[in-house]
Protein backbone atom coordinates (compact mmCIF):
# COMPACT_ATOMS: atom_id res chain seq x y z
CA UNK A 1 0.00 0.00 0.00
CA UNK A 2 1.20 3.72 -0.68
CA UNK A 3 0.33 6.66 1.40
CA UNK A 4 1.98 9.73 0.89
CA UNK A 5 1.16 11.40 4.09
CA UNK A 6 3.61 11.52 6.94
CA UNK A 7 1.32 9.83 9.09
CA UNK A 8 -0.86 6.46 8.68
CA UNK A 9 -3.88 5.81 10.73
CA UNK A 10 -4.85 2.09 10.32
CA UNK A 11 -8.68 1.57 11.85
CA UNK A 12 -9.73 -0.71 12.67
CA UNK A 13 -6.57 -2.75 11.98
CA UNK A 14 -6.95 -6.14 10.73
CA UNK A 15 -5.12 -9.43 9.11
CA UNK A 16 -4.40 -7.81 6.39
CA UNK A 17 -2.42 -4.87 8.11
CA UNK A 18 0.27 -7.09 8.62
CA UNK A 19 3.51 -6.83 7.47
CA UNK A 20 6.43 -4.68 6.92
CA UNK A 21 6.13 -0.70 6.87
CA UNK A 22 8.70 1.45 5.23
CA UNK A 23 8.98 5.11 5.42
CA UNK A 24 10.43 6.97 2.54
CA UNK A 25 11.16 10.21 1.77
CA UNK A 26 12.23 11.91 -1.67
CA UNK A 27 12.52 15.80 -3.54
CA UNK A 28 13.88 16.44 -6.71
CA UNK A 29 17.70 15.88 -5.72
CA UNK A 30 17.43 12.66 -3.57
CA UNK A 31 15.32 9.95 -1.88
CA UNK A 32 16.23 8.13 1.32
CA UNK A 33 14.01 5.34 3.33
CA UNK A 34 13.46 4.19 7.06
CA UNK A 35 14.60 0.84 8.15
CA UNK A 36 11.23 -1.11 8.42
CA UNK A 37 9.07 -1.81 10.48
CA UNK A 38 6.86 -5.03 11.08
CA UNK A 39 3.50 -4.84 12.22
CA UNK A 40 1.99 -8.37 13.97
CA UNK A 41 -1.78 -8.34 14.20
CA UNK A 42 -2.89 -10.93 16.63
CA UNK A 43 -6.13 -12.36 15.64
CA UNK A 44 -8.06 -15.76 15.28
CA UNK A 45 -8.65 -18.52 15.60
CA UNK A 46 -11.14 -18.63 12.62
CA UNK A 47 -13.17 -21.90 12.40
CA UNK A 48 -11.20 -24.68 11.57
CA UNK A 49 -11.82 -26.45 8.16
CA UNK A 50 -11.72 -30.35 8.63
CA UNK A 51 -10.45 -32.19 5.77
CA UNK A 52 -10.66 -36.30 5.14
CA UNK A 53 -8.39 -38.46 2.93
CA UNK A 54 -9.50 -40.57 1.11
CA UNK A 55 -12.41 -38.59 0.15
CA UNK A 56 -15.78 -40.37 0.71
CA UNK A 57 -19.51 -38.95 1.53
CA UNK A 58 -22.25 -40.08 3.38
CA UNK A 59 -25.64 -39.07 4.21
CA UNK A 60 -24.19 -37.38 7.89
CA UNK A 61 -20.54 -37.03 7.05
CA UNK A 62 -17.76 -38.96 5.78
CA UNK A 63 -17.10 -42.63 4.95
CA UNK A 64 -14.35 -44.40 5.05
CA UNK A 65 -13.69 -48.71 4.78
CA UNK A 66 -13.07 -50.83 7.54
CA UNK A 67 -9.44 -52.04 7.90
CA UNK A 68 -8.54 -48.74 5.52
CA UNK A 69 -5.82 -45.55 6.67
CA UNK A 70 -7.81 -42.56 7.54
CA UNK A 71 -6.29 -39.13 7.49
CA UNK A 72 -7.90 -35.95 9.64
CA UNK A 73 -6.52 -32.59 9.09
CA UNK A 74 -7.64 -29.75 10.65
CA UNK A 75 -6.76 -26.00 9.60
CA UNK A 76 -7.71 -22.59 11.18
CA UNK A 77 -6.31 -19.07 10.47
CA UNK A 78 -4.86 -18.02 13.76
CA UNK A 79 -1.86 -15.48 14.27
CA UNK A 80 0.23 -16.70 16.00
CA UNK A 81 -0.70 -20.26 14.59
CA UNK A 82 -3.24 -22.62 16.64
CA UNK A 83 -2.92 -25.40 18.99
CA UNK A 84 -5.31 -28.68 17.22
CA UNK A 85 -6.98 -31.03 19.94
CA UNK A 86 -8.89 -33.46 18.38
CA UNK A 87 -12.06 -35.62 20.19
CA UNK A 88 -13.73 -38.47 19.61
CA UNK A 89 -16.96 -38.64 20.65
CA UNK A 90 -16.03 -36.01 23.59
CA UNK A 91 -12.71 -37.94 24.40
CA UNK A 92 -9.46 -36.72 23.98
CA UNK A 93 -7.20 -39.14 21.16
CA UNK A 94 -4.97 -36.44 19.54
CA UNK A 95 -2.99 -33.38 20.11
CA UNK A 96 -1.70 -31.21 16.43
CA UNK A 97 -3.84 -30.66 13.44
CA UNK A 98 -3.58 -34.17 11.61
CA UNK A 99 -5.14 -37.41 13.00
CA UNK A 100 -4.02 -40.72 11.32
CA UNK A 101 -6.35 -43.98 11.72
CA UNK A 102 -4.19 -46.80 10.45
CA UNK A 103 -6.63 -49.07 9.79
CA UNK A 104 -10.17 -47.85 10.26
CA UNK A 105 -12.25 -50.30 12.73
CA UNK A 106 -15.95 -50.13 13.81
CA UNK A 107 -15.34 -48.88 16.98
CA UNK A 108 -13.93 -45.80 15.02
CA UNK A 109 -17.59 -44.29 13.83
CA UNK A 110 -18.16 -41.66 15.49
CA UNK A 111 -18.15 -37.76 16.31
CA UNK A 112 -14.30 -36.33 15.37
CA UNK A 113 -14.22 -32.69 16.72
CA UNK A 114 -11.25 -30.79 16.10
CA UNK A 115 -10.50 -27.68 18.71
CA UNK A 116 -8.18 -24.46 17.66
CA UNK A 117 -6.79 -22.39 20.22
CA UNK A 118 -4.86 -19.16 20.14
CA UNK A 119 -2.62 -18.79 22.99
CA UNK A 120 -2.27 -15.09 22.79
CA UNK A 121 -5.75 -14.50 22.53
CA UNK A 122 -6.66 -17.78 24.73
CA UNK A 123 -9.77 -17.70 22.72
CA UNK A 124 -10.93 -20.92 20.95
CA UNK A 125 -13.01 -22.54 17.89
CA UNK A 126 -13.87 -25.75 16.99
CA UNK A 127 -15.50 -27.98 14.07
CA UNK A 128 -17.36 -31.64 14.10
CA UNK A 129 -17.96 -34.18 11.16
CA UNK A 130 -19.25 -37.78 11.51
CA UNK A 131 -16.90 -40.33 10.38
CA UNK A 132 -18.60 -43.84 9.72
CA UNK A 133 -16.66 -47.04 8.67
CA UNK A 134 -18.23 -49.64 6.13
CA UNK A 135 -18.22 -53.32 7.44
CA UNK A 136 -19.17 -55.95 5.31
CA UNK A 137 -22.57 -58.06 7.01
CA UNK A 138 -20.88 -61.42 7.87
CA UNK A 139 -21.11 -64.27 4.77
CA UNK A 140 -23.90 -63.88 2.70
CA UNK A 141 -27.74 -63.67 3.08
CA UNK A 142 -29.55 -67.32 4.31
CA UNK A 143 -33.34 -67.66 3.64
CA UNK A 144 -35.83 -69.91 4.76
CA UNK A 145 -39.81 -70.73 4.31
CA UNK A 146 -42.19 -71.78 6.72
CA UNK A 147 -46.32 -72.62 6.62
CA UNK A 148 -48.28 -70.03 8.40
CA UNK A 149 -51.40 -71.32 10.49
CA UNK A 150 -53.67 -73.75 8.65
CA UNK A 151 -50.97 -73.76 5.80
CA UNK A 152 -53.07 -70.80 4.54
CA UNK A 153 -49.68 -68.59 3.03
CA UNK A 154 -46.33 -69.61 2.73
CA UNK A 155 -43.97 -66.95 4.60
CA UNK A 156 -40.26 -66.40 2.37
CA UNK A 157 -37.87 -65.32 4.96
CA UNK A 158 -34.49 -64.02 4.40
CA UNK A 159 -31.54 -62.65 6.70
CA UNK A 160 -28.23 -60.43 6.64
CA UNK A 161 -27.24 -59.50 9.71
CA UNK A 162 -24.64 -57.14 10.69
CA UNK A 163 -22.88 -54.66 8.25
CA UNK A 164 -22.62 -51.01 8.03
CA UNK A 165 -24.39 -49.71 6.39
CA UNK A 166 -27.32 -52.50 6.89
CA UNK A 167 -27.70 -54.40 3.42
CA UNK A 168 -30.57 -54.14 1.92
CA UNK A 169 -32.48 -57.14 0.81
CA UNK A 170 -35.25 -57.88 -1.97
CA UNK A 171 -36.99 -61.10 -2.98
CA UNK A 172 -37.49 -62.10 -6.59
CA UNK A 173 -39.19 -64.53 -8.49
CA UNK A 174 -38.04 -66.76 -11.07
CA UNK A 175 -38.35 -63.97 -13.67
CA UNK A 176 -35.89 -61.67 -11.54
CA UNK A 177 -38.63 -59.32 -10.83
CA UNK A 178 -39.12 -57.68 -7.19
CA UNK A 179 -41.71 -59.01 -4.36
CA UNK A 180 -42.87 -56.33 -2.80
CA UNK A 181 -40.30 -53.44 -1.43
CA UNK A 182 -36.50 -54.31 -0.61
CA UNK A 183 -36.07 -53.90 3.48
CA UNK A 184 -33.33 -54.03 5.53
CA UNK A 185 -32.39 -57.44 7.17
CA UNK A 186 -34.98 -59.09 7.76
CA UNK A 187 -37.34 -59.28 4.68
CA UNK A 188 -39.90 -61.03 4.63
CA UNK A 189 -42.93 -62.01 1.74
CA UNK A 190 -45.89 -63.51 2.16
CA UNK A 191 -47.39 -66.23 -0.85
CA UNK A 192 -50.56 -67.71 -0.84
CA UNK A 193 -50.38 -71.12 -0.38
CA UNK A 194 -51.40 -73.17 -3.71
CA UNK A 195 -50.07 -76.28 -5.12
CA UNK A 196 -49.17 -75.07 -8.46
CA UNK A 197 -46.19 -73.69 -5.56
CA UNK A 198 -44.50 -76.70 -6.17
CA UNK A 199 -41.24 -76.31 -7.74
CA UNK A 200 -41.08 -72.83 -8.60
CA UNK A 201 -37.70 -70.89 -7.69
CA UNK A 202 -37.69 -68.04 -5.49
CA UNK A 203 -34.12 -65.92 -4.92
CA UNK A 204 -33.15 -63.61 -2.11
CA UNK A 205 -30.77 -60.67 -3.03
CA UNK A 206 -28.36 -58.84 -1.09
CA UNK A 207 -26.43 -55.24 -1.15
CA UNK A 208 -23.80 -53.70 0.14
CA UNK A 209 -21.59 -50.82 -1.02
CA UNK A 210 -18.43 -53.41 -0.18
CA UNK A 211 -19.82 -56.82 -1.56
CA UNK A 212 -19.92 -56.98 -5.26
CA UNK A 213 -21.39 -58.61 -7.22
CA UNK A 214 -24.55 -58.97 -4.70
CA UNK A 215 -24.76 -61.98 -3.03
CA UNK A 216 -27.93 -64.45 -3.29
CA UNK A 217 -29.68 -67.00 -1.72
CA UNK A 218 -32.60 -69.12 -3.18
CA UNK A 219 -35.21 -71.47 -2.93
CA UNK A 220 -37.11 -74.03 -4.42
CA UNK A 221 -40.83 -74.95 -2.89
CA UNK A 222 -41.59 -78.43 -3.33
CA UNK A 223 -44.13 -81.16 -1.70
CA UNK A 224 -42.65 -83.57 0.59
CA UNK A 225 -41.03 -86.80 -0.51
CA UNK A 226 -40.79 -89.52 1.81
CA UNK A 227 -38.56 -92.74 1.73
CA UNK A 228 -39.46 -95.91 4.53
CA UNK A 229 -36.18 -97.92 6.24
CA UNK A 230 -37.75 -101.05 5.09
CA UNK A 231 -41.35 -101.88 3.58
CA UNK A 232 -41.46 -105.12 5.82
CA UNK A 233 -40.25 -105.55 9.47
CA UNK A 234 -40.63 -108.77 11.05
CA UNK A 235 -39.70 -109.33 14.54
CA UNK A 236 -40.92 -112.08 17.10
CA UNK A 237 -43.98 -111.81 20.11
CA UNK A 238 -42.19 -109.65 22.81
CA UNK A 239 -39.21 -108.13 21.04
CA UNK A 240 -38.81 -104.40 19.91
CA UNK A 241 -39.27 -103.46 16.40
CA UNK A 242 -38.34 -100.01 14.37
CA UNK A 243 -40.14 -98.72 11.53
CA UNK A 244 -37.97 -95.52 9.94
CA UNK A 245 -38.99 -93.16 8.26
CA UNK A 246 -37.45 -90.21 6.59
CA UNK A 247 -38.41 -86.82 4.16
CA UNK A 248 -36.20 -86.80 1.24
CA UNK A 249 -37.25 -83.28 0.18
CA UNK A 250 -39.98 -81.01 1.36
CA UNK A 251 -40.14 -76.86 1.57
CA UNK A 252 -42.31 -75.84 3.46
CA UNK A 253 -40.86 -78.34 6.36
CA UNK A 254 -42.90 -81.20 6.49
CA UNK A 255 -44.76 -82.92 9.61
CA UNK A 256 -43.76 -86.35 9.85
CA UNK A 257 -46.46 -88.59 11.32
CA UNK A 258 -46.72 -92.33 11.76
CA UNK A 259 -50.21 -93.90 11.36
CA UNK A 260 -51.27 -97.32 12.74
CA UNK A 261 -53.13 -100.34 11.47
CA UNK A 262 -56.43 -98.77 12.58
CA UNK A 263 -55.33 -95.54 10.45
CA UNK A 264 -55.10 -93.70 13.86
CA UNK A 265 -52.08 -91.39 14.59
CA UNK A 266 -49.82 -93.01 16.69
CA UNK A 267 -49.22 -91.37 20.07
CA UNK A 268 -46.03 -92.02 21.80
CA UNK A 269 -46.58 -93.58 25.15
CA UNK A 270 -49.31 -95.68 24.62
CA UNK A 271 -49.35 -99.42 23.26
CA UNK A 272 -45.70 -99.74 23.76
CA UNK A 273 -45.22 -97.05 20.95
CA UNK A 274 -42.13 -94.66 21.35
CA UNK A 275 -41.54 -91.71 18.47
CA UNK A 276 -38.02 -91.05 18.02
CA UNK A 277 -36.92 -87.75 15.83
CA UNK A 278 -33.47 -87.03 14.86
CA UNK A 279 -33.80 -84.13 11.85
CA UNK A 280 -35.67 -85.19 9.04
CA UNK A 281 -35.90 -88.98 10.08
CA UNK A 282 -38.78 -90.16 12.62
CA UNK A 283 -38.32 -93.33 13.46
CA UNK A 284 -41.06 -95.54 15.47
CA UNK A 285 -40.39 -98.21 18.21
CA UNK A 286 -42.86 -100.85 19.23
CA UNK A 287 -41.96 -102.54 22.19
CA UNK A 288 -43.21 -105.68 23.57
CA UNK A 289 -44.67 -106.58 20.11
CA UNK A 290 -47.71 -108.57 20.33
CA UNK A 291 -49.40 -110.05 17.10
CA UNK A 292 -52.91 -108.60 17.91
CA UNK A 293 -52.02 -105.06 19.03
CA UNK A 294 -49.12 -104.33 16.86
CA UNK A 295 -49.28 -106.63 13.82
CA UNK A 296 -50.31 -104.78 10.51
CA UNK A 297 -49.69 -102.45 8.01
CA UNK A 298 -48.43 -98.75 9.39
CA UNK A 299 -48.16 -95.71 7.29
CA UNK A 300 -45.60 -92.78 7.61
CA UNK A 301 -46.56 -89.37 6.29
CA UNK A 302 -45.52 -85.99 5.30
CA UNK A 303 -47.31 -83.23 5.24
CA UNK A 304 -46.64 -79.16 4.35
CA UNK A 305 -48.53 -76.33 2.61
CA UNK A 306 -47.88 -77.92 -1.04
CA UNK A 307 -49.33 -81.80 -0.58
CA UNK A 308 -48.84 -84.46 1.46
CA UNK A 309 -47.18 -87.89 0.38
CA UNK A 310 -47.07 -91.42 2.42
CA UNK A 311 -45.14 -94.64 2.53
CA UNK A 312 -46.63 -98.49 3.75
CA UNK A 313 -44.57 -100.71 6.19
CA UNK A 314 -45.98 -103.92 7.22
CA UNK A 315 -45.44 -105.23 10.55
CA UNK A 316 -45.06 -108.75 10.98
CA UNK A 317 -45.42 -109.83 14.62
CA UNK A 318 -44.06 -113.98 14.89
CA UNK A 319 -45.05 -116.00 17.19
CA UNK A 320 -42.33 -118.21 18.75
CA UNK A 321 -42.80 -122.08 18.17
CA UNK A 322 -45.33 -124.48 20.01
CA UNK A 323 -43.49 -126.09 23.16
CA UNK A 324 -44.06 -129.96 23.50
CA UNK A 325 -46.89 -130.75 25.61
CA UNK A 326 -47.08 -131.67 29.16
CA UNK A 327 -48.95 -134.25 30.90
CA UNK A 328 -50.07 -134.78 34.56
CA UNK A 329 -48.17 -137.49 36.09
CA UNK A 330 -49.43 -137.31 39.75
CA UNK A 331 -52.04 -135.01 41.50
CA UNK A 332 -52.83 -135.65 45.52
CA UNK A 333 -54.33 -133.63 48.86
CA UNK A 334 -52.75 -133.50 51.06
CA UNK A 335 -53.29 -134.80 54.84
CA UNK A 336 -55.76 -131.70 54.95
CA UNK A 337 -57.38 -131.46 51.45
CA UNK A 338 -55.74 -127.47 51.68
CA UNK A 339 -52.96 -128.51 49.42
CA UNK A 340 -51.68 -130.70 46.79
CA UNK A 341 -48.35 -132.30 44.86
CA UNK A 342 -48.52 -131.71 41.57
CA UNK A 343 -46.29 -133.45 39.30
CA UNK A 344 -46.02 -133.29 35.78
CA UNK A 345 -43.56 -134.76 32.56
CA UNK A 346 -43.02 -133.11 29.02
CA UNK A 347 -43.74 -135.21 26.07
CA UNK A 348 -42.22 -134.54 22.46
CA UNK A 349 -39.69 -131.97 20.98
CA UNK A 350 -39.18 -128.45 21.40
CA UNK A 351 -38.13 -125.39 23.05
CA UNK A 352 -39.54 -124.27 26.55
CA UNK A 353 -39.11 -121.47 28.47
CA UNK A 354 -41.24 -122.36 31.46
CA UNK A 355 -44.25 -123.52 32.71
CA UNK A 356 -47.61 -122.34 34.33
CA UNK A 357 -50.46 -124.12 36.42
CA UNK A 358 -54.20 -123.23 36.33
CA UNK A 359 -56.71 -124.16 38.92
CA UNK A 360 -60.45 -124.00 38.10
CA UNK A 361 -63.07 -124.26 41.12
CA UNK A 362 -66.04 -126.44 41.12
CA UNK A 363 -69.20 -125.25 43.51
CA UNK A 364 -72.12 -127.37 43.65
CA UNK A 365 -75.02 -125.81 42.10
CA UNK A 366 -72.94 -123.16 40.16
CA UNK A 367 -70.79 -124.97 37.79
CA UNK A 368 -67.31 -124.92 37.12
CA UNK A 369 -65.44 -121.82 37.39
CA UNK A 370 -63.09 -119.91 35.17
CA UNK A 371 -59.37 -121.21 34.62
CA UNK A 372 -57.00 -119.10 37.16
CA UNK A 373 -53.31 -119.00 36.68
CA UNK A 374 -52.00 -120.40 40.37
CA UNK A 375 -48.31 -120.53 39.50
CA UNK A 376 -46.02 -118.99 36.67
CA UNK A 377 -42.57 -118.12 35.79
CA UNK A 378 -41.84 -121.85 36.58
CA UNK A 379 -38.47 -122.82 35.66
CA UNK A 380 -38.17 -125.25 32.59
CA UNK A 381 -36.41 -127.51 34.62
CA UNK A 382 -38.54 -128.04 37.09
CA UNK A 383 -41.52 -130.90 37.11
CA UNK A 384 -43.73 -130.46 40.17
CA UNK A 385 -44.76 -128.03 42.21
CA UNK A 386 -46.80 -127.52 45.56
CA UNK A 387 -50.30 -125.96 45.35
CA UNK A 388 -51.94 -124.79 48.61
CA UNK A 389 -54.66 -122.17 49.69
CA UNK A 390 -56.85 -124.67 48.81
CA UNK A 391 -60.70 -125.28 50.12
CA UNK A 392 -61.44 -128.29 51.58
CA UNK A 393 -65.16 -128.19 50.66
CA UNK A 394 -64.79 -127.09 46.95
CA UNK A 395 -63.72 -129.37 43.66
CA UNK A 396 -61.11 -128.74 42.19
CA UNK A 397 -59.41 -129.52 38.30
CA UNK A 398 -55.82 -128.87 37.31
CA UNK A 399 -54.04 -128.33 34.27
CA UNK A 400 -50.12 -127.71 33.06
CA UNK A 401 -48.81 -125.67 29.60
CA UNK A 402 -45.34 -125.42 28.43
CA UNK A 403 -44.40 -121.98 27.81
CA UNK A 404 -41.76 -120.64 25.00
CA UNK A 405 -41.40 -117.12 26.01
CA UNK A 406 -45.05 -115.84 25.11
CA UNK A 407 -46.29 -118.74 23.12
CA UNK A 408 -48.02 -121.74 25.27
CA UNK A 409 -48.18 -124.91 24.27
CA UNK A 410 -51.68 -127.27 24.69
CA UNK A 411 -53.00 -127.69 27.66
CA UNK A 412 -52.65 -130.80 29.60
CA UNK A 413 -55.58 -133.33 30.48
CA UNK A 414 -57.58 -131.57 33.22
CA UNK A 415 -57.21 -133.83 36.30
CA UNK A 416 -58.73 -133.38 40.15
CA UNK A 417 -56.52 -134.46 43.02
CA UNK A 418 -56.79 -137.72 44.79
CA UNK A 419 -56.73 -138.56 48.32
CA UNK A 420 -53.43 -139.94 49.65
CA UNK A 421 -52.55 -143.18 49.60
CA UNK A 422 -53.65 -145.25 53.04
CA UNK A 423 -51.27 -147.07 55.01
CA UNK A 424 -52.18 -150.09 57.25
CA UNK A 425 -49.11 -150.82 59.05
CA UNK A 426 -48.92 -146.91 60.01
CA UNK A 427 -52.43 -147.57 60.98
CA UNK A 428 -51.96 -150.69 62.91
CA UNK A 429 -48.42 -149.53 64.95
CA UNK A 430 -50.93 -146.50 66.08
CA UNK A 431 -53.52 -148.93 67.24
CA UNK A 432 -51.21 -150.50 69.52
CA UNK A 433 -49.06 -148.21 70.30
CA UNK A 434 -52.52 -146.33 72.07
CA UNK A 435 -53.76 -150.03 73.18
CA UNK A 436 -50.66 -150.14 75.35
CA UNK A 437 -50.57 -147.08 76.85
CA UNK A 438 -54.49 -147.32 77.80
CA UNK A 439 -53.78 -150.59 79.19
CA UNK A 440 -50.54 -149.57 81.39
CA UNK A 441 -52.41 -146.64 83.13
CA UNK A 442 -55.44 -148.93 83.55
CA UNK A 443 -52.79 -151.14 85.79
CA UNK A 444 -51.42 -148.61 87.65
CA UNK A 445 -55.05 -147.54 88.52
CA UNK A 446 -55.79 -150.96 89.94
CA UNK A 447 -52.81 -151.13 91.53
CA UNK A 448 -53.43 -148.15 93.60
CA UNK A 449 -56.78 -148.75 94.19
CA UNK A 450 -55.68 -151.94 95.75
CA UNK A 451 -53.00 -150.73 98.03
CA UNK A 452 -55.77 -148.27 99.78
CA UNK A 453 -58.18 -150.42 100.04
CA UNK A 454 -56.65 -153.86 101.54
CA UNK A 455 -60.01 -155.03 102.50
CA UNK A 456 -61.00 -155.28 98.71
CA UNK A 457 -58.38 -157.44 97.86
CA UNK A 458 -57.51 -160.00 101.35
CA UNK A 459 -53.98 -161.17 101.47
CA UNK A 460 -54.21 -165.15 102.10
CA UNK A 461 -51.63 -166.99 104.29
CA UNK A 462 -52.09 -170.63 104.43
CA UNK A 463 -53.33 -171.67 108.09
CA UNK A 464 -51.26 -173.65 110.27
CA UNK A 465 -52.46 -177.49 109.22
CA UNK A 466 -51.93 -180.43 112.10
CA UNK A 467 -50.43 -183.44 110.91
CA UNK A 468 -52.61 -185.67 109.27
CA UNK A 469 -55.18 -183.32 108.43
CA UNK A 470 -55.44 -182.62 104.49
CA UNK A 471 -54.91 -179.38 103.09
CA UNK A 472 -57.65 -179.45 100.17
CA UNK A 473 -60.15 -180.32 103.07
CA UNK A 474 -59.29 -176.61 105.01
CA UNK A 475 -62.05 -174.92 104.51
CA UNK A 476 -61.47 -171.48 102.27
CA UNK A 477 -63.50 -167.90 101.62
CA UNK A 478 -64.59 -167.71 98.38
CA UNK A 479 -62.19 -165.54 95.16
CA UNK A 480 -63.26 -162.22 94.30
CA UNK A 481 -63.21 -161.70 90.26
CA UNK A 482 -61.73 -157.96 89.35
CA UNK A 483 -62.55 -157.43 85.34
CA UNK A 484 -60.33 -154.82 83.76
CA UNK A 485 -61.32 -153.69 80.69
CA UNK A 486 -59.35 -152.59 77.84
CA UNK A 487 -60.06 -150.55 74.82
CA UNK A 488 -57.60 -149.83 72.38
CA UNK A 489 -58.62 -146.89 69.48
CA UNK A 490 -58.69 -148.31 66.19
Amino acid sequence: MGVTKRLIQLDPVNRTHLGWYTCTAHNAVNQLSSEGAFLDVIYGPDNPVITVEPLGFTEEGFGASEREEVTLSCLAASNPPSLYVWLHDHTRVHAGPTYVIASAGRAHTGLYTCLARNSRLDTHTQTSVQLTVYWEPLRSPTCWTMATIRDQFIMLSCEWPGGEPPAVLSWLDEQEQPLGSSSSSPAIYLLQAQEDLAGREFTCRGTHPLRAPDPLCRLRLEAPQLAVAEPRVSVLEGEEAWLGCALLAGLPPAQLLWLGPQRRQVEPGTLGFTLHSEGTQLRLSVQGADPARHGGTYQCMARNALGNSSRSVLLEVLRYPAPPNVTISRLTYGRRRSEVQLQWAVRGPGNLTGFLVQQRASVPGLGAGAWETVAGDIEPESRGRRLGGLDPGVRYGFRVLALNHRTAGHPSEVKTPADPPFSAYTAVLGAAGAGMVVATVASLLVFQYAARHPDTFPCTEPSPTTPGSDPAQESMEPPVNVTITVTAAP
